[in-house]
């Protein structure tokens, strides 16, 4: 009986490892299509899908309830089904718009929920590493999509002297931003938008020393508790 509930253990924790790893290459390929792709009604398709994919698996990791699920569900379901009509019949500026606020929402949703489905793990693991990952490139993607709502309804948040403001321009800034390298060749210009640039530099300076922290005291914890008596 003991070691038929260690292998339902195991096949569980394998199970988990994989939504992990699914979940990470679903916010790599959102950073590619972001970085790579000029905004056009197909490629916020592609984006849409990528970020509900990520985001359905990071409520299903933290074990959200069933009517979180069914909300979520509901808003990717909405959202694709707006991005394929864009595809079909043309979008407009308003549409365009409420693409992006969606997008945010789902970043904005798919974080905080990823970092308690982490924060849960009772052991460092590679499930761990990848999910500590997998937030810090996810915070990098919410910034880049508010820069860019910011522009969508203030185009002149920001400034630059090398071309148009574009989608991967700001997706660009967010993580030179957050990385604190901070080139200065896109400039913010209004208060929000300095603010928001403040503070995404401020949350990965911290983010980064709160998680190196948590996890070597973590391992450190375990360690210990391995050494005989």
């Amino acid at each position: 009986m003991k070691q038929r509930s260690i292998l339902i253990r195991r096949h569980t924790e394998l199970g988990s490892e994989k939504q992990y790893v699914l979940l990470f290459l679903a916010v790599v390929a959102l950073f590619v299509l972001q970085a790579s792709l000029d905004q056009t009604a197909l490629s916020t398709l592609f984006e849409v899908a990528v970020a509900g994919t990520a985001l359905i698996l990071a409520f299903r990791l933290a074990a959200a309830p069933r009517w979180a699920m069914i909300g979520i569900s509901c808003a990717v379901s909405l959202a694709a089904v707006a991005a394929i009509g864009q595809v079909m019949f043309g979008g407009t500026e308003s549409s365009a718009k409420a693409l992006g606020v969606v997008n945010l929402l789902l970043l904005a949703a798919g974080v905080p929920a990823l970092i308690l489905a982490t924060w849960r793990h009772p052991t460092i693991s590679m499930s761990t590493v990848l999910g500590a990952m997998t937030v810090y490139v996810a915070i990098g993607l919410f910034f880049a999509s508010l820069y860019h709502s910011f522009l969508q309804f203030n185009p002149k948040s920001f400034v630059t002297s090398n071309g148009p403001l574009t989608t991967s321009a700001m997706h660009y800034l967010s993580f030179v931003t957050i990385t604190t390298v901070g080139f200065g060749d896109i400039t913010p210009v209004t208060n929000l938008a300095r603010t928001t640039v403040a503070f995404e530099a401020l949350i990965g300076q911290v983010y980064l020393v709160t998680v190196v922290a948590l996890v070597v005291g973590r391992l450190g914890s375990e360690r210990q508790a391995k050494r005989p008596k």
